[in-house]
């Protein structure tokens, strides 16, 4: 019942079950946290109950510590979210909860976008992707897709960031109506918008106006602001972590990436390449080897005067650069 009143974001219905868990404390602190995140209030001492309820209740670390984890998020405290998803996905793994853990170790890395948003994350959340895709967990592994379609959005990599859009909507279609759908479609609209398909973004934002979640009607309201300038006013609070990024920050006044540019960043992102696996996926036998060169230095030139710092090479290879080391094994 909790669970369910929380996906509903029903605060009426999660303040009526408080009578019912005052006999149990494990469930009361997490219907407190869950409520707390939903009413986006979350004090300190809720914190303090559930390390306690973990010592006592073991089995339940896993659970709590991921729930601790939204709550952090919904603090903007991104560097103890992140180490409670790490406790969550260990403390779940444990126990065989191979899903729930699989989750965890997703938000581990969401949350670490949000602490060191200065570097690439597209592979720990393709990583994500393959796990997720595995286990046919289809929430999951859409849900890492959008996260890759954003990272390549920020790049203004547009072509690559609405391919990962629509293969991770299509991967949604089979989780209709919840806010992991919703969100997809939201993040494909503000792609849309960017490169002025106004018409096709214009689809996706009707059928989400109607949307019950809070973190999606947030963002609507945050598009229309941010992209259609309405003027809207916006409830922060609601606001998805990742909206909140784009309300705060916009967009760097940066130049698009073109064809080519974007597809040198996409190769990079799934693996380092030499410049001979380069050239082949780039130009194919189209032009002898020493003219595909002379291409090829020419396009990471221009690459790096846009996007200074993105790649690097390194033991003959090109690699996106990457910041501090995540534990996603």
């Amino acid at each position: 019942e909790i669970l369910q009143a929380y996906l509903r974001s029903d605060i009426s219905t999660l303040i009526l079950l408080q009578e019912k868990t005052k006999m149990s404390p494990l469930l009361s602190t997490l219907l407190n946290l869950r409520l707390g995140i939903r009413e986006r209030l979350v004090g300190e001492v809720l914190f303090t109950e559930a390390r306690n309820q973990i010592s006592l209740h073991p089995d339940w670390a896993g659970e709590i510590y991921f729930v601790c984890g939204f709550a952090s998020e919904i603090r903007s405290e991104y560097l103890q979210a992140k180490d409670y998803y790490h406790a969550s996905y260990r403390a779940l793994s444990s126990i065989g909860a191979h899903h729930k853990s699989l989750k965890a170790l997703h938000n581990y890395i969401s949350a670490s976008t949000k602490a060191f948003p200065e570097r690439a994350y597209f592979a720990e959340f393709s990583l994500i992707y393959r796990k997720a895709k595995a286990l046919g967990n289809w929430e999951v592994s859409g849900t890492a897709l959008t996260n890759v379609a954003r990272e390549f959005q920020k790049l203004k990599a547009y072509t690559s960031a609405l391919r990962y859009a629509n293969r991770s909507i299509a991967l949604l279609t089979r989780c209709p109506g919840t806010h992991h759908q919703q969100l997809a479609l939201l993040n494909r609209c503000h792609i849309l918008c960017e490169i002025k398909r106004f018409k096709e973004a214009l689809v996706d934002f009707e059928s989400l106006k109607s949307s019950q979640h809070p973190e999606v009607k947030a963002g609507v309201k945050a598009l229309e602001q941010v992209i259609v300038q309405s003027g809207a006013q916006v409830d922060t609070k609601a606001l998805h972590p990742t909206w909140l990024e784009r309300l705060a920050h916009k967009e760097k006044n940066t130049e698009a990436l073109t064809g080519m540019e974007d597809r040198v960043v996409c190769l990079i992102s799934c693996r380092p390449r030499d410049k001979f696996e380069l050239i082949e996926d780039l130009y194919g036998e189209k032009i002898d080897l020493e003219s595909a060169e002379n291409r090829l230095k020419n396009l990471l030139n221009r690459l790096r005067k846009k996007r200074p710092g993105l790649i690097h090479f390194l033991d003959g290879r090109y690699h996106i650069v990457d910041g501090e080391a995540l534990e996603v094994g």
